[in-house]
Parts: C-alpha cells; sequence; structure tokens
C-alpha cells in the first residue's frame, strides 16, 4: 500500500515547523485530517501558507497542504516541483480528501488549482526545519552584517574612485574612514571572541511551537523543557546605534536553580524572543554585555 511522508503543523509553529512526521497511508492521513483540531487551531489565525494544516509530501519534490481559509472554508496549497504554489479553496473536509486521494492516485500531482501570489522561498513553507543553531560561518556573517555591509560599501567607494567614476572622496579619506569603523566596530570584536570562546563546538536546537528544545556541547548535548523554566533573562548593549547593539547574553533558570547561558553568536536576539511565546523576558541592559 502506498505510504507517504505527512505532518502536522499548529498555529503557534513557526514557518518549517511540523509534527508527527510520518509515513501514512491514504487512509492514515484522510484520518488525520477529519480528526484535526480546526475549530480551535483556524480561531484568529491568518490565512497564509504557514497556517495550521496537514502536509502531504511526495519524493518527487511537490508537497500539498490542506489549511484554513476564510468563513470556514479550507484551502489546498500546492507546491510543485518548479518551487511554484498553487491554490485551490474547498468548501468541506470532504472536498479536501477527494484532492488528497488524487494526489496519491496521480503519483503526486493535481490539476486544475490557481496560481498563488508571489512568494520568496515558498519550499520553507512546506518544508522541514530542524532549527539548528551552530557557531558556524552563517552564525559570523550574521554577527557581522553591519560591518559586512559597511566595508562592503567602503570597497565599493575605493573602487569606483580608482577607476576614476567617483570623485566624492580621496584615498587618504577613505583610509581615515575604515579606520574610524574599525575603532567604531573594536567592541563588536571584542565580544565576538569573547562569545566564540564561551559557544564554540555548542549546539541548541530550539523552536517556538514544541516544548522541549536541546542544548549542550556538540556530543554531550541534553533535553530541556520550556514548562520547566522560571526565568529568562537578555543582558544587551543599552545604545542601540552601536555596531554592537544586537550583542546579546542570554540566561534560562529553571525551577530547579539550573541555568544555561549562551551568546547572540548562537542565535541572534530577535530570533532567540520569538522562540518564548509563553515566557516573560526580562531584558538587562548594560554597557558591554560579556560573558564570563
Amino acid at each position: 500500500m502506498t505510504t507517504l511522508i505527512s505532518k502536522l503543523q499548529y498555529k503557534r509553529y513557526e514557518k518549517g515547523e511540523f509534527d508527527a512526521i510520518d509515513a501514512r497511508t491514504l487512509e492514515e492521513v484522510i484520518s488525520a485530517v477529519l480528526s484535526f483540531p480546526w475549530d480551535t487551531e483556524r480561531h484568529l489565525t491568518p490565512v497564509e501558507l504557514t497556517c495550521p494544516s496537514v502536509t502531504l509530501q511526495h519524493p518527487i519534490g511537490t508537497f500539498l497542504k490542506v489549511g484554513p481559509y476564510f468563513s470556514g472554508k479550507f484551502a489546498l496549497y500546492f507546491l510543485n516541483t518548479n518551487q511554484k504554489v498553487y491554490v485551490k479553496t474547498v468548501s468541506t473536509l470532504e472536498e479536501a480528501c477527494v484532492w488528497i486521494k488524487n494526489y496519491y492516485e496521480q503519483e503526486g500531482k493535481v490539476d486544475s488549482f490557481d496560481r498563488y501570489g508571489f512568494v520568496f522561498n515558498p519550499i520553507a513553507h512546506f518544508q522541514t526545519n530542524i532549527f539548528e543553531y551552530l557557531v558556524d560561518r552563517r552564525a559570523v556573517r550574521s554577527f557581522f552584517r553591519f560591518g559586512i555591509w559597511t566595508m562592503a560599501i567602503v570597497v565599493l567607494v575605493s573602487i569606483l574612485q580608482y577607476l576614476g567614476l567617483y570623485q566624492g572622496f580621496n584615498l587618504a579619506v577613505l583610509f581615515i574612514l575604515v579606520l574610524f569603523l574599525l575603532v567604531l566596530s573594536s567592541p563588536l570584536i571584542y565580544l565576538y571572541f569573547n562569545y566564540r570562546a564561551a559557544d564554540k563546538n555548542h549546539y541548541l536546537q530550539l523552536s517556538r511551537g514544541h516544548e522541549e528544545f536541546v542544548y549542550g556541547p556538540i556530543g554531550d548535548t541534553k533535553l530541556y523543557n520550556k514548562k520547566n523554566i522560571a526565568e529568562i533573562q537578555i543582558d544587551t548593549v543599552n545604545n542601540n546605534r552601536s555596531m554592537a547593539s544586537d550583542c546579546s547574553v542570554f540566561t534560562i533558570t529553571f525551577n530547579d536553580g539550573q541555568q544555561l547561558r549562551f551568546t547572540s553568536l548562537l542565535i541572534s536576539p530577535n530570533t532567540f524572543r520569538r522562540k518564548f511565546p509563553d515566557q516573560q523576558i526580562i531584558s538587562v541592559s548594560k554597557s558591554f554585555p560579556r560573558i564570563k
């Protein structure tokens, strides 16, 4: 009997976050669709691609997602192999199940769907994200993003100056500007090495909707539960105009007194805050939020 990977998504989940991921037969998927708590999950939920839903995935690379629509209806979103999104609205779950049956029988294809509007990176709404955070190249680029963009502009102006296409600055002024930027970014550079010493070779797996998360040195991680958290504190830079304004130290204190401490080199402050919708987060402004 043919089985396809299917998974569930709830309204508190973020883009790419799913649950109950398993290979299911057509009958099992229909049962999952009919038993999904649509009435409670659709309440105050915007109609969009990341939504309370049941999603099917075919080996050829297509996806079919059933989600809520306006006026008690349902929307089926189809992502084809070219990563284009198509949509069809139906009045009942029984109609949605007919299209699910077609998806099984037609080997991961459907027809008579309308083209959905433009979506940047649409597969992110269908593909499972495991929300891993490491001190890798992507983390370093994110940490230094402002300085990278600033230096890129300086380099571009220097090239234009050299080619005679722009005469706004002479090379001496540009050299002084580069030195000035290095001085301004010195706190950021110091905090980078401070944070790297603490977070290097550490691993974090953390999503918004799931209660459990994983943290610790690579090869010796532990499982934690958000329900056991007593307090979350973020030490942040008290100068919003500083290049180091996003530098932060996160401290998670559990009910038993245990603490986890890591930094914005591992996960950005904005991303971290979104992971804890039910916990109060205390912000503490500091001139230099270093980690000991």
